[in-house]
């Protein structure tokens, strides 16, 4: 006929569909959910027939869409082969979309091996599929984390199996990129020590809790949508600027040996643990980092049980703003030319290095609620020039 449209969405009793030699551009079969197997049939007498040989006024379908029962019947393979550009729509009985691009591609467990076909199915949602162009994080995520290479279509991670991954340990140097991590959404943990990683998006790792970077080219860092952050330990960068205003619940900050100029942790209220030692620091508001409550030991407690070796063993270490190696850090902070601190922490020993190794440096202390408490303090005689 010449057909260019037809809607069987409501005939669910459909047992046979042959709609070739049309013009279709539009098909709707998601009515048709009969389950049946290719090989149990000659070619005459299929129970579904979308394209027929070699016609070529099959080939101007745009938009194909079953149901999932059908998605991997030889029928809808060929379909997808003879008309790539097709968009195939797969809906459950309910017509709720379970996939909205499907498609086709071989899998390969190696060079000379084709896959096991009877193991896995011939078809994948392309919406499903997260690019990873980086090949030694794909050679990664496939030896050390999946110890399955089939998880990959090309380059493409099939997304639907990273769903109970909730830590990631990432010790490739070589690795450039990573891009795809996009796909855990459920990682609550991810630890990279990539050398020549320059750039890290962890946007849409909504659930990550503890992110922890060494990465010594690292230029780049966005953690504002990460809301549930408790702990960011970003050492041992190139980080010119860093901004966790908008991680309230964050418990520790380590981001020493950076390229830091400001740092502003004064949102922080439930900061119990701050090092930013060998930076090139000029201004450094420590406001939010004080003693703590109840709240801050739990999540404290709760940053333990995900991290077993906390920093090395010096979790206890509560405040670093210069370490006390040869090599620069003492050097580096006598760049800093204004301190904020909470009153918890004004006689800290730091603050007094701070001042004996930045006698520049201007010292403010305030109080819990952000009302000031002392203007100009010198902690060396515990004085308060201006009230």
């Amino acid at each position: 006929n010449h057909l260019t449209q037809l809607d069987l969405s409501q005939n669910t009793e459909l047992k046979q569909l042959w709609c070739y030699q049309n013009e279709l551009t539009y098909l709707d079969a998601t009515g048709f959910r009969y389950t049946y197997n290719d090989d149990d049939y000659s070619q005459h007498d299929k129970p579904l027939e979308i394209y027929y040989y070699d016609h070529i006024q099959d080939r101007k379908l745009q938009t194909l869409k079953i149901n999932k029962a059908l998605r991997d019947y030889g029928e809808i393979k060929e379909v997808k082969t003879k008309t790539p550009g097709v968009c195939i729509k797969v809906y459950d009985d309910s017509h709720n979309e379970f996939c909205s691009n499907y498609s086709f591609q071989s899998y390969r467990y190696g060079p000379d091996r084709e896959r096991d076909y009877d193991k896995a199915p011939l078809g994948n949602c392309i919406s499903a599929l997260v690019s990873v162009p980086d090949y030694y994080f794909r050679a990664e995520l496939k030896e050390r984390v999946f110890h399955d290479p089939t998880v990959f279509w090309g380059n493409s991670l099939d997304s639907t199996r990273t769903g109970g991954i909730t830590k990631l340990d990432l010790y490739i140097s070589s690795t450039r990129s990573l891009k795809g991590i996009e796909a855990f959404t459920e990682l609550q943990a991810l630890s990279c020590h990539q050398r020549n990683l320059l750039s890290l998006d962890v946007s849409q790792n909504k659930k990550l809790k503890i992110l922890h970077t060494k990465c010594p080219y690292l230029k780049s860092l966005d953690v504002s949508k990460n809301k549930q952050l408790l702990a960011l330990w970003c050492f041992g960068g190139s980080l010119g600027q860093l901004d966790v205003g908008a991680n309230e619940n964050l418990v520790s900050l380590v981001c020493d040996h950076n390229s830091l100029k400001t740092l502003d942790v004064s949102n922080n209220r439930h900061l119990v643990q701050l090092w930013c030692n060998d930076n090139p620091l000029t201004k450094l508001d420590a406001t939010g980092l004080y003693k703590g409550d109840s709240n801050d030991r739990k999540k404290w407690s709760e940053l333990t049980k995900l991290s077993e070796d906390l920093l090395d063993g010096e979790k206890y270490r509560r405040l670093r703003i210069y370490s006390n190696s040869k090599e620069g850090g003492i050097t580096k902070v006598k760049t800093l030319r204004k301190l904020m601190i909470n009153k918890d922490f004004k006689d800290h020993d730091e603050i007094k290095r701070v001042k004996r190794n930045s006698p520049l440096c201007k010292t403010s202390v305030f109080l819990s609620n952000g009302n000031p408490y002392c203007l100009d303090y010198n902690p060396l005689n515990q004085g308060c020039d201006q009230h």
